[in-house]
């Protein structure tokens, strides 16, 4: 942070890459900018069973991208690689699924209940960027 408490930005992949958060003032950075998502945070929250079970089909991911690494290496089949790309990123598109369906049950479901309609169109906003991103 700088002198006036604003963090300095940052490309957004650095962003997710070092995973920032400052929960003790419940801001993050996004497009390089500080953000308070003090009520985002608290819905989102995932318990340490979540986390586990996300933390792991992640190992999983990276084991099969390092499978497609050693295969390279390796000068494997070519369909054999394109298998295990297609499996790598099957799983990752799980992991996906199971945030963006939190993501539903948590925030939108709030904002729709509970949000004004400033709300409720920032949400709907999120889900068409996320749908447009995942169409690709």
């Amino acid at each position: 942070m700088n002198v006036a408490g604003e963090v300095a930005k940052r490309p957004l992949f650095e962003e997710i890459v070092d995973g920032f958060f400052d929960s003790q003032h419940c801001k993050t950075i996004l497009m390089g900018h500080v953000v308070d998502i003090s009520e985002q945070w608290a819905l989102m929250h995932r318990s340490d069973e979540e986390k586990s079970k996300l933390k792991n089909r992640l190992r999983r991911v990276a084991g099969q991208v390092d499978a497609v690494q050693r295969m390279i290496d390796d000068d494997e089949y070519c369909v054999d690689i394109l298998m295990q790309i297609s499996a790598a990123t099957g799983a990752l598109n799980k992991v996906g699924e199971v945030i963006l369906e939190e993501h539903l049950k948590s925030c939108v479901r709030d904002a729709v209940e509970n949000g004004n309609e400033k709300d409720r169109e920032k949400k709907l906003e999120e889900l068409i960027a996320i749908f447009r991103k995942y169409k690709k």
